[in-house]
């Protein structure tokens, strides 16, 4: 494809605000500080919260997480071209003069004059235009074009008063959480609101990134991936997949049981274990943790009360393994793979929440399934190569290396065998569990939605201690908590602090920069 772009009247807005020292400052919005004040709070109380929820929900509301001071506000007249791969292959060392057609071609349709050092032959020229398989224009800003008896001078005409953005300049959200907008808090729990709002912009990200092949040439070519990984020249063969199992261990229950259904059977053994010749690989785990306050009262004397309160808790950990097979293993004997899903990321295979027909979905972790099928007669149709599981502190043995010990490969690669993508299965408490697929195997289900926040569920807010500060927003003051109507308060759901009202900010200092009309070429 072949793209022309003429742009005039481009404006630079850039808006800072004073400083006492001179320096720009950017401030932050209300909302921002109250979810800082929040997300501190929380770390002094040492809650029972995963902080990056809340700042999910607050890129979910506000729609977005980076400051913008700067905007490009302007308009384009764009022409594409599409023209055939023949014609490109062919003429692939004269793309100076390919472009000089185009350019030429662009111009006539709009009316438009310009120079050029090159010379373009009338038979070049009419070769580009036989070439041309469609082609569009389209104008942003300015006023409406059209093709009958119309210039670009006449789009041009309304161009004051049809301007949009033509760019933007920004910087991540975490930047602004310094010392200067939030004085109250002290610096080493600056930097960690500082890290959670960076972990939340991460997280974002990674949920939406595609890994794959992106060589339109090559058999492995991904039509959703939009970040390269060099899987295009390898062959990718289907691994064999021995099924998975997790175990849940309780090591205080004083608060109730926390494990419950969570422990899992492999279904091909029916047995915490994997088949014969494969071997079990742990693959994360997973800390559940309850705290519950209580207040026990007995009569002591004719007419008092003696009480005493605290707290009660309980402990588990989920530690999920999967099976691989080192070794060669009969034909058919593990099981086929389709593909992985959980209550807020649809499965790739099936576009929702839900497995493939003839397969069977099973738990790995509390919130991520895995469809399973040994039917290889009617389930191969809509499985995917297998490649492999690795996640933050757990390699993958299919991609060349083989575990130290039993169950346990730390040691291992964190990686998928060649020919093969990684795919985000869910960030659990932080850590990234990725599953392996051939590149290109999700192609025939068209483009992958944006998967937005937030990617957890919302946490328990129950404090370990009885006691604790908080800074109180309506007071502007760190305050001691010692009751349950004071940890209500502290609840974001249900608080009723008011965020301070910030300062009038200076007049904005408005830096004007009008360039040129400008002709920019390119070639995608």
């Amino acid at each position: 494809m072949l793209k022309f772009l003429i742009a005039f009247s481009i404006i630079s807005i850039a808006a800072a605000v004073d400083s006492p020292d001179g320096d720009p400052v950017l401030r932050m919005d209300s909302r921002v500080y109250k979810r800082c004040i929040e997300d501190s709070n929380n770390e002094v109380a040492k809650f029972d919260v995963l902080p990056i929820y809340g700042w999910d929900n607050l890129r979910n509301k506000y729609g977005g997480m980076v400051i913008e001071p700067s905007i490009t506000a302007g308009a384009a007249l764009v022409q594409e071209d599409f023209v055939t791969r023949q014609f490109m292959a062919q003429n692939e060392n004269q793309k100076r003069t390919i472009l000089a057609s185009a350019s030429a071609n662009f111009f006539n349709i709009v009316h438009a004059s310009f120079s050029r050092s090159s010379t373009v032959s009338s038979s070049t020229k009419q070769s580009y235009e036989k070439s041309i398989t469609s082609s569009q224009i389209m104008a942003y800003g300015g006023s409406v074009f059209t093709f009958q008896d119309y210039s670009v001078n006449k789009w041009a005409e309304k161009l004051d008063k049809n301007l949009v953005a033509m760019d933007r300049a920004g910087e991540p959200l975490h930047l602004l959480i310094t010392h200067e907008n939030l004085p109250e808090i002290p610096t080493f729990l600056a930097h960690q609101v500082k890290q959670h709002v960076y972990d939340a912009i991460w997280k974002y990200y990674e949920y939406n990134i595609y890994r794959g092949c992106m060589n339109l040439d090559s058999p492995n070519f991904s039509y959703i991936a939009n970040v390269d990984d060099e899987s295009c020249e390898a062959a990718a063969s289907n691994l064999t997949f021995g099924g998975v199992y997790q175990m849940c261990t309780m090591t205080r229950r004083d608060a109730g049981d926390l494990c419950g259904k969570l422990s899992q059977e492999n279904p091909k053994t029916g047995k915490f274990s994997c088949p014969a010749n494969y071997q079990a690989v742990k693959l994360y785990t997973e800390d559940y943790k309850r705290s519950t306050p209580y207040r026990n009262c007995r009569k002591c004397g004719w007419w008092s009360r003696c009480c005493s309160s605290g707290t009660r808790r309980s402990y588990a950990t989920l530690t999920v393994y999967w099976c691989v097979a080192l070794k060669p293993v009969p034909r058919n004997s593990g099981y086929l793979f389709g593909g992985v899903y959980s209550s807020r990321v649809d499965n790739p295979v099936t576009m929702d929440n839900s497995c493939p027909d003839t397969y069977i979905s099973r738990m790995i972790g509390s919130d991520l399934y895995v469809c399973l099928s040994d039917d290889f007669e009617l389930g191969n149709r809509l499985s995917l190569p297998f490649g492999g599981f690795f996640s933050c502190n757990s390699g993958n043995p299919l991609a060349g290396a083989t575990p130290s010990t039993p169950g346990n490969n730390k040691q291992g690669p964190k990686e998928c065998p060649k020919g093969y993508s990684q795919h985000l299965a869910i960030i659990s408490q932080e850590c990234s569990v990725y599953y392996c697929a051939a590149s290109g195997s999700f192609s025939v289900n068209g483009p992958a939605p944006i998967q937005r926040p937030p990617f957890s569920e919302e946490p328990q807010y129950v404090p370990d201690n009885e006691q604790f500060v908080f800074y109180n927003l309506n007071t502007s003051k760190w305050e001691m908590a010692r009751d349950e109507e004071t940890m209500e308060k502290m609840k974001p759901e249900t608080s009723k602090l008011i965020a301070r009202s910030l300062s009038t900010v200076p007049a904005l200092n408005l830096v004007l920069t009008i360039f040129t009309a400008a002709i920019v070429i390119v070639i995608l």
